[in-house]
């Protein structure tokens, strides 16, 4: 019986067709498509308070290094990337993930922290967007 290591970030239907080739043609062991240039997504938290919007991607073994993070026109990107180590038989992987996270927010005062895999942007909306308390008389 052979085991097969859960991978959480390479559970999509295209490694599931891989697996499934290779266990029924293993002689076709030795080709192997690379998935890597069709950048898997990341998952991801996104949740909003009075004064901010936060966004929680998940990227276990990753590095800071490995990391890109951009904030365009209200779109948020992040790119992963790690080569392959031949040391850990860690084979190459590129993720990334897009998302719109609002005109509101006040790009320079945006805050990243990459913790434990977790990388987390914190995304302060601007001084107009914010809600204000009105009293009524």
């Amino acid at each position: 019986m052979n085991l097969i290591k859960y991978e959480p970030f390479r559970n999509d239907p295209w490694t599931d067709l891989d697996r499934l080739f290779e266990s029924s043609f293993p002689e076709l062991l030795g080709w192997r498509p690379s998935r890597a240039g069709f950048g898997r997504s990341i998952p991801m938290d996104f949740y909003e308070e009075d004064d901010k919007r936060v966004v929680r991607f998940e990227l276990p073994g990753f590095r800071n290094k490995d990391i890109e993070l951009e904030l365009e026109n209200a779109v948020l990107s992040v790119k992963a990337k790690r080569d392959k180590d031949a040391r850990s038989g860690r084979e190459a992987e590129a993720l990334q993930r897009t998302v719109t996270v609002g005109d509101d927010v006040d790009p320079e005062n945006v805050r990243a922290k990459f913790e434990n895999g977790l990388l987390t942007v914190e995304l302060p909306k601007r001084e107009q967007a914010k809600p204000r308390q009105i009293t009524i008389s």
